[in-house]
């Protein structure tokens, strides 16, 4: 048998509590027969062993405006927007949109495929980015049961550079990149921008 090659992708703020890195590729050689799995990653825990952030969904300028323009109602001190926790329960397996940075286990054949991450980014939306082409490639992206493994989230962050800036700097070059709407994207290109200058100005009550 033929054996896969992989990329794994793991941030150096993470510890592995099992062999996790033997449960991917096993999961990849029994389920990936027709090379259709673009990433697999799993559900990560913080530092008291709790579900962590581990995927989420594609980024929408429509999602992103409805979200900034909730800071309106928290001036006022109204109803504030939850937050969307997405991890969720697993049996074995399910699809999602992309998978975060911190595991990504990755088939060689994918990134010949698709290229590797797009040096646009420094850092933040590089592997929203990478995903959402496995999506345009029609390769899925799965969460996995079975690996264990602590993401100690930041930690493998300069605290001399600015999360915020950085996070901001590359929303604008995902969505600069992938939104098709011109009209959506001048409105976020400066609304958008306005909005994160009045944020900053109030900041006290947003961070």
């Amino acid at each position: 048998m033929q054996k896969v090659n992989i990329f794994f992708l793991l941030n150096s703020d993470t510890i592995l509590l099992n062999n996790a890195i033997k449960i991917f590729y096993d999961w990849m050689e029994k389920y990936n027969k027709h090379n259709q799995i673009g990433a697999i990653g799993s559900i990560l825990l913080n530092e008291n062993l709790e579900e962590n952030l581990s995927y989420g969904f594609f980024p929408k300028t429509s999602d992103l405006f409805v979200k900034e323009f909730s800071f309106i109602n928290k001036i006022f001190k109204k109803n504030k927007i939850k937050k969307v926790n997405n991890v969720g329960k697993l049996n074995d397996s399910f699809e999602v949109d992309y998978i975060t940075g911190a595991d990504l286990f990755i088939p060689k054949t994918v990134i010949q495929d698709i290229g590797l991450f797009d040096e646009k980014f420094f850092m933040y939306y590089e592997e929203t980015d990478l995903q959402f082409r496995m999506k345009q490639r029609n390769y899925l992206r799965k969460i996995i049961k079975g690996p264990k493994i602590i993401h100690l989230e930041s930690k493998s962050t300069n605290i001399k550079i600015s999360k915020l800036k950085l996070l901001e700097k590359s929303k604008i070059i995902y969505f600069e990149k992938n939104e098709k709407n011109k009209i959506k994207l001048f409105l976020l290109k400066k609304v958008y921008i306005l909005i994160r200058i009045s944020k900053t100005l109030f900041q006290k009550n947003f961070y």
